[in-house]
């Protein structure tokens, strides 16, 4: 970490990380190094303009926006036509749709992400706006805990938006305001890099704010059907994409063996605890065992506790509740 001045003698304060934590990592990072009230996450391909920064701030910071926690503008592209930089809110129809390149075929029956129809030059409330230009009310970025860091890149700002609209808060797409952006400047000659993060991200998402059915079907159709739908329409990228999805298959794989151990590993623990208390228990009740080891059937089972039956080196327990049968346990005295 190092303190100096931009350009306009803006002091700065550059954080350096020896590996690439992720979009949402490394804004999470720079947010926990900052007291400022707003918080703008800018992407490296962007250039500001003359009221870039101020005129949504002062948005922001109107009475009667209290409501509005995100804030983005207009971003020009290279030749100067504005961006549709707006996105809906994804439906299980639409990332399969996505997925299958229907959006584009039939984007009446499968919408786009990015909300294309509309010109984008008037402010309006929308779904989400863009990663590119995100303005944040530091409160609200506090409140929802950052960016889920498990997003390395793409769909952080979505999830961020989704998880703020739920609170009540809104985003804005601030039309009064510009800044040029030149769009997929960190990832523009790395196809397959940016496939499988961006498949990635899309299961993540589906698993998190999709019930079961619907995230078993968008994670079935990204791994099998989609992989085929990008190379029918980029032949020449056919080898990058069959790479990207299987290491995202490989990822997968892997994720699921450790998660399978993880749980054997708690399963395991549970029974050793289980075992030792039973134990602890059996101690406490040998000796009621050596003065009435004999227990009448129908006592056994209307009452409630432990009891024993046998010598105390052949020990095994039996728990008894009110009127459920008596079910031996396994002996536990290795454990």
């Amino acid at each position: 970490m190092r303190a100096t001045r931009g350009r306009a003698g803006i002091p700065l304060t550059i954080i350096h990380n020896a590996d690439n934590r992720g979009f949402g990592a490394a804004c999470n990072q720079g947010a926990a190094g900052s007291d400022a009230d707003y918080l703008l996450f800018l992407n490296p391909d962007t250039r500001l303009m003359p009221g870039s920064l101020e005129r949504p701030a002062r948005y922001l910071q109107s009475p009667e926006h209290s409501a509005v926690g995100i804030v983005g503008i207009q971003l020009l592209d290279a030749d100067g036509h504005v961006a549709r930089n707006t996105a809906r809110t994804p439906t299980t129809l639409s990332m399969i749709g996505n997925s299958l390149g229907l959006d584009r075929l039939v984007p009446s029956l499968f919408p786009p992400h990015f909300v294309t129809e509309w010109a984008h030059d008037e402010t309006r409330e929308v779904d989400q706006v863009m990663g590119a230009f995100f303005l944040v009310r530091r409160s609200v970025f506090e409140r929802l805990g950052g960016f889920d860091e498990r997003f390395f890149v793409y769909y952080e700002d979505l999830d961020f938006a989704a998880r703020a609209r739920a609170l009540g808060l809104r985003s804005v797409y601030l039309a009064s305001a510009q800044a040029f952006h030149r769009g997929q400047g960190t990832t523009e000659n790395a196809t397959e890099r940016r496939t499988f993060h961006f498949s990635r991200s899309k299961i993540l998402f589906a698993r998190k704010h999709f019930n079961a059915i619907s995230a078993y079907a968008v994670i079935a159709v990204t791994l099998t059907l989609e992989p085929l739908a990008r190379m029918l329409a980029r032949p020449k990228s056919a080898g990058e994409t069959l790479r990207a999805f299987r290491n995202l298959w490989k990822e997968i794989a892997e994720d699921a063996a450790n998660k399978k151990k993880l749980i054997e590993l708690e399963l395991g623990l549970v029974v050793l605890l289980q075992c030792r208390i039973l134990i602890l228990l059996a101690h406490e009740a040998v000796p009621i065992a050596s003065t009435s080891m004999s227990v009448p059937m129908k006592q056994r089972k209307a009452s409630s506790g432990v009891h024993t039956m046998g010598s105390p080196r052949t020990l095994k327990l039996v728990f008894t509740s009110t009127g459920h049968p008596v079910r031996p346990l396994n002996d536990c005295s290795n454990w």
